[in-house]
């Protein structure tokens, strides 16, 4: 093979290569979003399914009672009273599951 050959097959090798390696790099990208999208699909399904509130007692037992009550002592989370006597006291579980995590106590 003369110089010119050569270098034309070397330019024709490293555009293939190019080609490929585009190809496959946007089939990752493809592979990725669609990943992402499932994977936020299944937390906005879950989402939906919590409860907006749920039962001081409820919470008490989820999380544990000195947490809830060290939550609600420091202001983190508000309590929600049904009415002004005997009601129900209901907290946010968004909330408490936001505190939950962020909590370094296990």
């Amino acid at each position: 093979m003369n110089e010119e050959m050569k270098k034309y097959v070397d330019a024709t090798a490293i555009k293939t290569s190019q080609i490929t390696a585009s190809i496959i790099e946007s089939k990752m990208i493809e592979i990725f979003n669609g990943l992402i999208n499932e994977k936020m699909i299944s937390k906005l399904d879950r989402m939906e399914k919590l409860k907006p509130f749920i039962s001081q007692r409820q919470a008490y037992s989820e999380f544990g009672e000195a947490n809830v009550k060290r939550w609600i002592n420091k202001g983190l989370i508000q309590r929600h009273k049904d009415n002004d006597r005997n009601g129900k006291v209901r907290l946010e579980y968004a909330v408490l599951l936001d505190l939950a995590r962020r909590s370094n106590r296990q």
